[in-house]
């Protein structure tokens, strides 16, 4: 006799494990905790030409109501008709689940930037990642690597050009070149679809930033002490015209130990690229600004940093 809602309801467990049956295979499995679990039990040739019994979980009750049970009792039914073991089935499309998540253009965009972390800058890595994470990963990172054509990555690249941002364009292409040949190369893909958008995208413009020439210092200088600035920045304006090192690397020297002083006369901010350290000389006049920054902020980690930032460190 089949099973009612309410039967299986208001089954009560015991001291040992119940087992309720509705027919064609299926079961309702009560342990001694309470747990109802619906079961699909099936015989399956073993060894010697003897049947082997099997069981296939198909959900816990009440997430999987009676109704629901007896459609998946009937398609892992239907499965066993045809010869396929339901329980192997499902454990192939498993498999083929991890597999593609494992493919995925996310998965191995993370595979590459672990790949290439090690020769980056911390600063050439944050920017990568960001460009990976605003662009790439909202529109490609769920889907397979194998199924992404080379028109799917340029509708990504095609928006970042209309916004006028040609030059995020051609990094995410380069990002997507080095992606998509990683996967080429462990045989997760069969080609690089990348290689098909050579010359797509509109060339990037440079645009350098206004310079002044040697004959207008003199008047920039001038302008420079009558200018409303704190003392602090004029300093270092004066010290990064004549050191040349680049103002992020003057502005956010680590303290007096980033400052080379000797008695020769070099004294210079060194300046960080990709953990690389140099330093630029300069002479008695340079050597003389950083000592009268040292008097202004002597007591502040950093060489240069905003007026306001009062903390003494």
């Amino acid at each position: 006799m089949r099973l009612t809602e309410r039967e299986v309801r208001n089954a009560k467990p015991g001291s040992k494990v119940r087992k309720l049956y509705d027919g064609g295979g299926l079961l309702l499995r009560i342990r001694p905790n309470g747990t109802k679990t619906w079961e699909f039990k099936y015989r399956v040739p073993g060894e010697k030409g003897l049947l082997r019994e099997k069981t296939l979980a198909l959900g816990i009750y009440d997430e999987v109501s009676l109704k629901e049970a007896r459609e998946k009792c009937l398609t892992a039914r239907k499965l066993k008709q045809s010869g396929t073991d339901p329980s192997l089935e499902r454990k192939a499309k498993r498999q083929e689940a991890r597999y593609r998540a494992s493919n995925t253009f996310g998965a191995i965009v993370e595979e590459w930037q672990d790949t290439n972390r090690d020769r980056w800058c911390d600063d050439h890595a944050a920017r990568t990642r960001r460009r990976i994470d605003l662009h790439l990963v909202p529109a490609l990172g769920s889907r397979p690597i194998s199924e992404i054509s080379a028109r799917d990555v340029l509708d990504v690249l095609r928006k970042l050009e209309k916004e006028r941002k040609t030059e995020t364009a051609h990094r995410l292409l380069q990002i997507c070149r080095g992606v998509f040949q990683l996967a080429v190369l462990t045989k997760r893909t069969a080609y690089n679809p990348v290689f098909d958008l050579q010359g797509a995208l509109k060339a990037h413009k440079e645009k350098n930033y206004p310079t002044i020439g040697a004959n207008q210092l003199p008047e920039f200088l001038s302008k420079l002490e009558e200018a409303k600035a704190s003392v602090m920045t004029r300093l270092a304006i004066k010290l990064l015209l004549l050191t040349f090192v680049r103002q992020g690397e003057l502005r956010q020297s680590n303290g007096w130990t980033s400052i080379r002083t000797r008695q020769s006369g070099e004294c210079a901010p060194k300046q960080r690229k990709c953990g690389n350290y140099t330093s630029s000389p300069y002479r008695r006049r340079q050597r003389r600004f950083c000592g009268s920054s040292r008097k202004f902020r002597a007591t502040h980690s950093t060489c240069f940093h905003h007026r306001e930032d009062r903390r003494i460190r």
